[in-house]
């Protein structure tokens, strides 16, 4: 059905306003999106802006699973901080000091190197991935793994090393 309304758009050339709560049609079918939380925009933008860069928590819990971590605030300059996420350390530019760090679940990975030490308190497949639900320390994370045979598959108690890349954390207004 996506594919179809893709191409009748295309095919007719023209521009239509289509509205869905379902977020993976709104993010497969639209050139731009609107986020709206009662009635208000909260952002406008392309599927990949929307999903990548959300402005704010609502955006980011709307449009897809959300890690929403609260930072430490390491160093602070006018315009940027040094920020600690879980045991990560991070350069962002925000004046602000009211923000989440979000952390998509397939930014997580496991990793053999230095990382952060998790406990695996949930594991859901879901078809092609598998989810999981990790614990460190206060904090929840969500690790989403492709359900490849070739994927290690971690069980309920277990503990492993998961790492994220500086680039995978992206920072949300509250």
């Amino acid at each position: 059905m996506r594919q179809e309304i893709k191409r009748i758009q295309s095919e007719l050339n023209i521009t239509s306003i289509y509205v869905t709560h379902d977020q993976k049609e709104a993010l497969a079918i639209a050139n731009k999106i609107a986020v709206m939380n009662s009635g208000v925009i909260e952002q406008l933008g392309s599927s990949n802006e929307i999903y990548h860069h959300p402005v704010n928590s609502f955006v980011s819990n709307f449009i897809g699973e959300s890690n929403l971590v609260k930072p430490q605030i390491v160093k602070r300059s006018k315009n940027s901080c040094i920020i600690k996420v879980l045991d990560l350390q991070v350069e962002i530019n925000t004046a602000s000091d009211e923000f989440l760090c979000l952390i998509r679940p397939e930014e997580i990975y496991p990793t053999q190197h230095n990382g952060i030490e998790v406990k695996v308190k949930w594991v859901e497949n879901m078809g092609n991935i598998v989810r999981y639900t990790l614990s460190v320390g206060n904090d929840i994370l969500i690790m989403d793994r492709l359900n490849k045979l070739s994927n290690k598959k971690y069980e309920i108690g277990e503990k492993l090393t998961v790492f994220f890349e500086k680039q995978a954390v992206k920072i949300v207004e509250v």
